[in-house]
Parts: structure tokens; sequence; C-alpha cells
């Protein structure tokens, strides 16, 4: 056998030995200061209207979740900056892009001649769109417009 075989083997035995002479430590646990099990009453000067009707609730929650399959959120918003019928052009500019710290995705849409949509965004704040637009139409070769997204 090799030496750490051995090595392992007196180190396990060592241990057992170990703890056959050595009593474990006990730590008193007088000190502790005693957990109160009881809540305090707490007073949040929120009014409570106690005549809420439950009967309608499941409805008003269906009515809420079914609007055209999605909930109501916030809008966003999105700058298209150019539509590429080649799919080469469309990933020059969105890795230019990409470099100059925009958010950059882009969409394919399937129609009579297949197209590809390039954007930037979305932000949740339109002022932060209007903005992007603005550095979008001092780069040469783009024709941004916002749209909301979807």
């Amino acid at each position: 056998m090799k030496r750490i075989n051995y090595f392992l083997i007196a180190f396990i035995f060592g241990f057992f030995l170990l703890t056959l002479f050595i009593e474990p430590v006990i730590y008193e646990t007088e000190d502790r200061s005693p957990f109160s099990n009881q809540i305090p009453n707490i007073n949040l000067n929120i009014p409570i209207n106690e005549n809420v009707e439950y009967d309608n609730f499941e409805a008003i929650l269906e009515e809420k979740l079914s609007h055209n399959g999605r909930t109501e959120f916030t809008p966003a918003w999105t700058v298209k900056v150019k539509t590429y019928a080649n799919e080469d052009n469309l990933l020059n500019d969105l890795v230019s892009l990409k470099k100059l710290g925009f958010k950059v995705y882009s969409r394919y849409q399937k129609s009579s001649s297949d197209r590809f949509d390039l954007y930037v965004g979305p932000t949740l704040i339109k002022k932060d769109s209007l903005e992007v637009l603005e550095k979008l139409k001092n780069l040469d070769g783009f024709d941004p417009k916002i749209t909301q997204y979807d």
C-alpha cells in the first residue's frame, strides 16, 4: 500500500482513540434570555373595510386575467431601427449597435417577402425610448421609429 493509505488509516485510528479518551465540551445554557412566544399587538393605523363582498371575486379575477389572454401591464416602449431583407446586413448592424452599448434584439417576420426587424429596447418609460431614438437618428443608415413593445 502507498504511504497515503497508511497515513489515512493512522489518522482515522487516532481520531477514534481521541473520541474514547477526551470528553466533549458542554456549554452552559443558563445565560440565554427566555424566548417569548407572545405576539405583540401593533396598531398600523390602516382602515380596514370589513364589508367587502367576495361573491364576485372569482368573476372579477377571471375578467382581469382573460383580457385578450394577457394581464394588464404597464406598456413598454421599443425603438424599431430598421427592416432588413438580408440577414447578414441585420447581423452587422446588430453587432455594431451592441458595441455602442445599446440593448438590441431582432425579430423575424414571415410574410410574402421574408423580413427581419432590428429593435433597441424595450424600456418601461417612453422618455427613455425617445432618448434612444434621438441617439440613433445621429447615426448614419438608420431610420428609427418608436413603437409600443408587445
